[in-house]
């Protein structure tokens, strides 16, 4: 890591920073393999701190001679790949005919940084396999596929189970599809046993490989239906149970209103976090990857900076939609992160990144004045947003009003406050998040009344406000929040302001503002 960027993360970021942000009963079989626990270790140079969870990572895999690489579903990343068991890469390489085909992988295991020399250093990260779930050479469709349960199968007669909810669905033969309910199940990390009221399904860990089919399973099935037994393969169920974790996570400063930063957390486990700043654009970009460690941490690694070789741990804890991390290892030191730690939010632009083009969209006149009344939910929202920040709130007043402003059917919360200069005021917007007020943008300068554009972007409506100067400057959406000041916003002409006006009495929450 550059002197720059480590001056920027310890020293700058923590100083001014981020609160202020936004940012045995029977079961159906659908979980992957057993997680293992995460352990804390010592670090050390290139080591995370933490040994995180295992998960099912499925893509194209290539095993060549020297080096074997995975590209994950649905990405153009690549991972290399090392297996911890020689015997299982030696049994998956006689599966493939030719060296270098691609064939369709689901693996179990978690990622670590690569080596910096060598050939691993031209990836962002090493993907150790734990397990083979299953292999087959359906390259191209293989990622297509739904994700399933577990399900076991056989030849001589053909059989088949899968699970549904409580139950285990099985077919002999040619005849109809069965259903049998779940009597009890023992799920371990070597043997799953499935009780029935006539019968037992046991998986053992070994390699499995069917006559002829060229695919390699993860398990050996023994299938026993009224005294009756089958043998076969069977894989497990092939959902990554951590991609809840996705999305974009941000956070601006409160102190230096110019710059903020965002985290994406991608659903191949690769991973980006850009610095910057509104006046100059961005600052610096690092990518990686992250990983669940448990069910309420993450660990994300950054191993590029701006090109560069680097492997910067991040350990947050939290939520899916608030994750705080209290300190940074950087290739094997560990800095602590200032003013109690990192704190990022999660954003409802994470589904919308995609539409960030800007789209004109009419709306007819509509006017809406501020409140000083009270409202628990407001008052709620105003104070958890201090403690995040750990300021006390002092004298501070407030007015407040409602709207969509993305028209998903709820409305978004605005509140004016008493924190005023030459240029205006300060103004908080708070989304709903699952019925509770989630911080999603600061805006600087704010003068009222003022308006909704014309345009929207990435599902939200454009602000338009008046400036000194006597032009409108338009705030649109980022797709993470609106920019952090209105003299940071984009000169329009009057064609540019729509109809509908919000904080139309023009009250300053100063003198008629409601105490918080």
């Amino acid at each position: 890591m550059t002197s720059g960027i480590k001056s920027l993360i310890f020293s700058c970021l923590p100083l001014v920073f981020l609160q202020a942000c936004t940012v045995s009963q029977p079961t159906t079989d659908t979980q992957s393999a057993k997680p293992t626990d995460a352990r804390m270790e010592k670090p050390s140079n290139n080591t995370p701190s933490v040994r995180p969870q295992t998960f099912m990572l499925r893509g194209q895999l290539v095993l060549s001679s020297d080096i074997q690489t995975i590209t994950p579903c649905n990405s153009n990343q690549q991972f290399i790949v090392r297996f911890v068991d020689p015997h299982e890469l030696s049994q998956a390489k006689d599966q493939i005919p030719h060296p270098n085909q691609p064939v369709y992988a689901e693996l179990i295991g978690n990622l670590e940084a690569p080596d910096e020399n060598g050939p691993e250093g031209d990836f962002r990260a090493r993907f150790k396999v734990a397990d083979i779930n299953i292999l087959t050479p359906d390259a191209r469709t293989g990622c297509q596929q739904v994700t399933h349960s577990t399900r076991a199968s056989g030849h001589d007669p053909d059989w088949s189970v899968r699970f549904q909810k409580n139950r285990l669905l099985y077919r002999i033969g040619k005849k109809t599809e069965h259903s049998t309910p779940l009597q009890a199940t023992r799920l371990g990390t070597e043997e799953r046993r499935y009780e029935l009221n006539n019968g037992k399904l046991i998986l053992e860990g070994r390699l499995c490989s069917p006559d002829n089919s060229g695919s390699l399973f993860g398990w050996n099935s023994l299938f026993t239906l009224n005294k009756q037994t089958y043998h076969g393969c069977a894989s497990l169920a092939n959902l990554d149970t951590t991609l809840h974790w996705t999305g974009l996570y941000q956070a601006s400063s409160t102190q230096n209103r110019d710059f903020s930063v965002q985290m994406q957390l991608h659903a191949d486990h690769t991973a980006t976090t850009s610095y910057h700043y509104q006046s100059s654009g961005e600052a610096g970009r690092e990518s990686g990857f992250w990983q669940q460690i448990d069910h309420q941490r993450i660990q994300v690694v950054m191993t590029r900076y701006q090109g560069q070789k680097l492997i910067a741990e991040r350990i947050f804890s939290g939520d899916p939609y608030q994750l705080t991390a209290t300190t940074e290892t950087v290739n094997g030191i560990a800095y602590p992160i200032k003013d109690g730690g990192l704190t990022l939010f999660r954003t409802q632009a994470s589904q919308k990144i995609g539409r960030l083009l800007p789209q004109t969209r009419t709306l007819e006149e509509q006017t809406l004045s501020s409140s000083s009344e009270y409202r628990p939910d407001v008052a709620k929202a105003l104070q958890h947003y201090f403690q995040l920040h750990r300021t006390p709130i002092g004298d501070t007043r407030y007015r407040w009003l409602k709207f969509d402003l993305n028209r998903d059917g709820k409305e978004e919360l605005l509140a004016l406050m008493n924190w005023c200069g030459k240029q205006g005021c300060t103004m908080l917007v708070f989304e709903d998040e699952q019925g509770k007020w989630r911080f999603n943008s600061r805006i600087n300068g704010v003068s009222t009344p003022f308006n909704l554009g014309t345009r929207q972007q990435a599902g939200w409506q454009e602000l338009v406000f008046p400036e000194h100067t006597g032009q409108p400057r338009a705030l649109p959406y980022t797709g993470v929040s609106y920019p952090t000041s209105v003299e940071n916003g984009e000169a329009v002409s009057s064609g540019r302001v729509g109809k509908i006006t919000l904080f139309r009495d023009g009250l300053s929450p100063q003198e008629k503002g409601i105490k918080l």
